[in-house]
């Protein structure tokens, strides 16, 4: 059984980008999103798509302990394929702007599912509700 939860990070207004599955880390997603957006090397890099994509991603691996033995742990994915099973809300970060949503729709997010000031407990409230 898992605790599936995704990461999108989002270019060009959702045109592009990639996402980010974990097949048993739940909730602490938020706590990868928060690595992303602290990162300075990300805050630097936003605006520049193939920067800013490969910080974001290796940060939130990095950060969910990704281990590349398992058959069920991990997984990338592009808006072309769309995300993989998932239980809770989206996490989706703009590489473009910075901008944070927990949105029910990844390809979407709504203006109301943007997080003005981001934390983890934030995060993972709205990603439960």
């Amino acid at each position: 059984m898992g605790d599936r939860s995704n990461l999108f990070f989002r270019a060009r207004g959702g045109a592009g980008g990639i996402g980010i599955y974990a097949h048993s880390s739940g909730t602490f997603m938020a706590d990868a999103a928060m690595a992303v957006l602290k990162n300075k090397a990300f805050q630097d890099r936003l605006g520049d798509t193939n920067y800013a994509l490969r910080i974001g991603v290796q940060t939130a691996l990095e950060a969910l302990m990704a281990d590349s033995t398992s058959d069920t742990g991990f997984g990338l994915w592009t808006p072309a394929t769309g995300a993989d099973d998932n239980e809770y809300r989206y996490i989706v970060i703009d590489i473009d702007d910075g901008a944070v949503f927990v949105a029910k729709d990844w390809k979407k997010p709504k203006p109301s599912e943007k997080v003005a000031k981001p934390t983890a407990a934030v995060l993972r409230k709205k990603m439960s509700s």
